[in-house]
């Protein structure tokens, strides 16, 4: 395919997603020597029948359709043709009801279907997404925070501050007296959130004022610290992730950067 001129995405929930979860979106993007332009429109299906005190108990509102069009940075641009590259503009299989790519070339060439690379396709939708929501507002950008507390109560506060709107991420390290900064390659996001959702979290364990106690702690992006192995927990007895997330916690306070 010669150089991309549209993306047209629709995504659909599977069935049996009910709702209030249920939803489909439409995404359209065009490269452009300023950005990539972007329409992206979200609906919420199949809420007829419930009411508004059950659409609530979920965690939504009876308001929850979106529509935003605007053009992202020019990262988004270099991410796409990447992504072209990487995961084959033709390499399509029938739509399989859920995801389903159009991609139009300068010469109006189509090539459209399910994309035989579909986790990378959808991953990569995910992230553009997400960048849409961190620029209109319409969620705040993500923080992610780590914290370890050593016998002599000693505490050092590991932040990671993703930018999906610039594709970039920053780290601070603060291990009183010092500070340092430095980026985190943008790839190796995807393996730390994973991480970072991968455990079972007890929300009534949770607390707001910086730990003191000795341990290891995480806040996921909520504002609230967990601690290992009370207020954060893996998931099954044959499923270790707090491991994965103290290997990240200090990698991440060894690394050097800027100070």
């Amino acid at each position: 395919m010669d150089a991309l001129q549209r993306m047209a995405v629709r995504f659909q929930t599977a069935e049996y997603i009910p709702p209030p979860y249920s939803h489909v979106y439409t995404l359209e993007a065009v490269p452009r020597p300023d950005g990539l332009a972007v329409r992206y429109e979200l609906t919420y299906l199949d809420r007829e029948d419930l009411t508004e005190e059950e659409i609530y108990d979920e965690g939504f509102t009876p308001d929850d359709d979106f529509v935003w069009e605007g053009v992202l940075s020019s990262a988004w641009t270099k991410a796409l043709r990447d992504l072209l590259r990487k995961g084959g503009s033709t390499d399509m299989k029938e739509s399989d009801g859920e995801i389903h790519l159009t991609l139009t070339d300068a010469q109006g060439q189509v090539a459209e279907g399910t994309p035989r690379k579909r986790e990378t396709w959808a991953y990569f939708c995910q992230e553009l997404v997400q960048a849409i929501y961190e620029v209109s507002g319409k969620e705040r950008a993500l923080v992610v925070r780590f914290a370890k507390v050593d016998p002599e109560q000693r505490v050092q506060l590991v932040t990671v501050q993703p930018s999906f709107r610039e594709r970039r991420v920053q780290v601070r390290v603060e291990t009183p007296p010092e500070e340092r900064t430095f980026p985190l390659a943008w790839p190796r996001l995807k393996p730390l959130l994973r991480s970072v959702y991968a455990p079972d979290y007890e929300m009534d364990k949770s607390f707001e004022a910086t730990p003191n106690r000795p341990g290891h702690y995480l806040d996921p992006g909520e504002g609230v610290w967990y601690r290992f192995g009370s207020g954060v927990l893996n998931p099954g007895p044959d499923q270790e992730v707090l491991q994965a997330l103290e290997q990240w916690l200090n990698e991440l306070l060894e690394k050097p950067g800027a100070s």
